[in-house]
């Protein structure tokens, strides 16, 4: 595919994102698997977003890619997380894998348009793993994936004596099943099922990194998985949250009847109502800056290579991890009191509100935002970092 820019991007991605919006609701019923929404993100160059203009891609960075994920999620929720993660999976590679890998990775993002899912959950209980040669045979099963069912290339983790590693492996390998057995509130079209893993061989090229007997990343660089990932949770909340309280705003002004004490003809001016408005507005306008603060420090962190230092590191994870705690706290708020504002009418199903709470709460519950919220009292109390794990 021709390379597009990153200007060309965004206007692409608006375009995609006024498309899903049209036929959100229905979808989320239907449920299904999003092949055709994949089709249109490949369709308009989003997936190659993050590879260099000089590999065939458009060159953005990661600012641009939480800023997409967010137009998307305004839309679909779903969508916008699938799109995030593949911006993640790129920079997963792209932090742990070898200069051949990385080659590979822009290659088949740039040429062949993949689209990157994942099964990595690091809780699930382990993956059976049994050395072959240089490869490796995985047994098992992985309880949560994200777009693995609909994806050309899988992300999986699976740990390796005591060591968590990661490799990219085509989904059509034998042995591997991605199945549709997600059934949740929220995210409806996420594919974010489980995967059967039927003594799958892993080739060592496939499996990231030069070293499978260093016990920990080399760099701090390399620890940046944790706060990027809440990088995209948060943006794609923010995006859910914006596209609510827009999609209410709307339904204010054309169809909800004004309370017969208010006084006004419109619910409109409704006093009561716009003060809402004005304060949701304002809290989720708070949680974008904040947002796109976290976006900025991330890049930065990213921008420092090898010269990145563990407390840089460890400051970059607390600003994430600031930003996910008021933005969850935010999303979830606008996307329960829109109903208050637009009326009771508006929790008839058709109209599909109920989705856009429905996909923050499922989203948030990832992981316990108490839990961030503890790490940025610490580091604000005794100055103390996070300490780097799999969630941190």
């Amino acid at each position: 595919m021709t390379s597009i820019d990153v200007a060309t991007v965004r206007e692409k991605a608006a375009a995609v994102a006024e498309e899903l919006a049209n036929t959100a609701p229905a979808r989320d019923r239907a449920g299904r698997l999003p092949t055709e929404e994949i089709a249109l993100l490949r369709g308009a160059g989003l997936l190659q977003l993050l590879v260099g203009a000089e590999f065939g891609g458009s060159g953005g960075d990661w600012i641009d890619a939480v800023t997409l994920t967010r137009v998307l999620s305004r839309a679909d929720g779903s969508i916008g997380q699938l799109l995030g993660y593949h911006y993640l999976n790129a920079i997963i590679v792209e932090l742990l894998g070898t200069p051949d890998q990385i080659a590979g990775l822009r290659r088949g993002l740039s040429q062949a348009q993949w689209f990157l899912g994942d099964s990595v959950n690091p809780l699930d209980p382990g993956l059976l793993t049994e050395k072959s040669g240089d490869d490796v045979v995985l047994d098992g099963r992985k309880t949560f994936s994200t777009g693995a069912a609909i994806a050309d290339r899988i992300l999986v983790a699976f740990t390796l004596g005591e060591i968590t590693r990661f490799a990219l492996v085509p989904r059509n390998r034998k042995g591997l099943t991605a199945n549709e057995d997600w059934d949740n509130v929220g995210q409806r079209l996420t594919a974010s099922g489980s995967v059967t893993f039927d003594k799958v061989r892993v080739r060592r090229e496939e499996i990231l990194g030069a070293d499978l007997d260093a016990a920990a990343p080399s760099t701090a660089r390399a620890t940046l998985i944790p706060p990027l990932i809440q990088s995209v949770f948060v943006n794609v909340q923010l995006g859910i949250a914006q596209g609510a309280l827009a999609a209410a705003a709307s339904y204010t002004r054309e169809t909800s009847r004004p309370w017969f004490k208010s006084g006004v003809n419109a619910a409109s001016e409704d006093g009561y109502v716009l003060a809402e408005y004005g304060r949701l507005s304002a809290r989720i306008a708070a949680s974008a800056a904040l947002a796109d603060v976290t976006a900025r420090e991330l890049q930065a962190a990213l921008d420092r290579g090898d010269a990145l230092t563990v407390d840089e590191r460890g400051l970059a994870a607390v600003q994430a991890f600031g930003s996910k705690i008021e933005n969850t706290a935010a999303a979830l708020e606008v996307t329960s009191k829109i109903f208050e504002l637009m009326g009771a009418r508006a929790s008839a199903r058709k109209f599909g509100f109920d989705r856009y709470w429905r996909d923050v709460r499922t989203l948030s519950l990832h992981d316990p935002v108490i839990y961030k919220a503890r790490e940025v009292g610490d580091y604000f109390v005794n100055g103390r970092i996070p300490e780097v794990s799999t969630y941190s």
